[in-house]
C-alpha cells in the first residue's frame, strides 16, 4: 500500500508519486543473499570494494559462502535466521533487537551466535534480546523476566 502523504524516497527518488511507488518499492525488494549483506553499508557512503569485502568476510563468517546467490526464499529457516544475524552484525549498529535469534539454528550455531552478540556487547554494542531459552539468557548481564504479561525480575 502506498503512502497516503509524506514524502517518500525509493532508490535515490525523493518525492516519489503514488502510483510509481509499488513498482519502485518492488524492484528495491531483497535480491540474493549478497546483496541483503552489502544493502546495510550502502547507505553509509563505503566504497563498493571495501563493501565486497566486507561481505565475503561475513559470509565466510558465517558459512554462508555457498548460499551467495540464492534468495532468501531459497534457504532454510535456520539460514534465513543466519543472513538476519550477518545483515544485523554487517551494519556495525550501536544496538541490535533480537526476538529468538538462535530459534532455527542448530544448537551449536545457537551458541556460537550466542558468543558473538557477547561478543559485540563486551565492546559497546546494546543487545536486547526476547527468548524463551534460559541459556540465551544466561548470556546476558541484565535478564527481565515477564510473566503472565508483568515484569517479575
Amino acid at each position: 500500500v502506498p503512502p497516503p502523504a509524506g514524502t517518500v524516497g525509493v532508490r535515490g527518488r525523493i518525492n516519489v508519486p503514488p502510483a510509481e511507488y509499488l513498482e519502485l518499492a518492488r524492484e528495491a525488494a531483497p535480491g540474493p543473499v549478497w546483496q541483503n549483506l552489502d544493502l546495510p553499508r550502502s547507505y553509509r557512503n563505503i566504497r563498493k570494494g571495501e563493501r565486497d569485502s566486507m561481505v565475503c568476510d561475513i559470509l565466510d563468517r558465517f558459512q554462508i559462502v555457498g548460499k551467495k546467490d540464492l534468495y532468501p526464499n531459497q534457504l532454510s529457516g535456520g539460514q534465513q535466521q543466519l543472513v538476519a544475524v550477518a545483515r544485523a552484525i554487517i551494519a556495525g549498529p550501536k544496538v541490535i533487537l533480537a526476538d529468538e535469534p538462535t530459534g532455527n539454528l542448530h544448537s551449536d550455531q545457537g551458541r556460537e551466535i550466542m558468543e558473538l552478540f557477547k561478543k559485540l556487547n563486551s565492546t559497546g554494542t546494546t543487545i536486547i534480546q526476547v527468548t524463551h531459552s534460559e541459556a540465551n539468557a544466561s548470556y546476558g548481564d541484565r535478564i527481565i523476566r515477564l510473566r503472565d504479561g508483568w515484569v517479575d525480575e
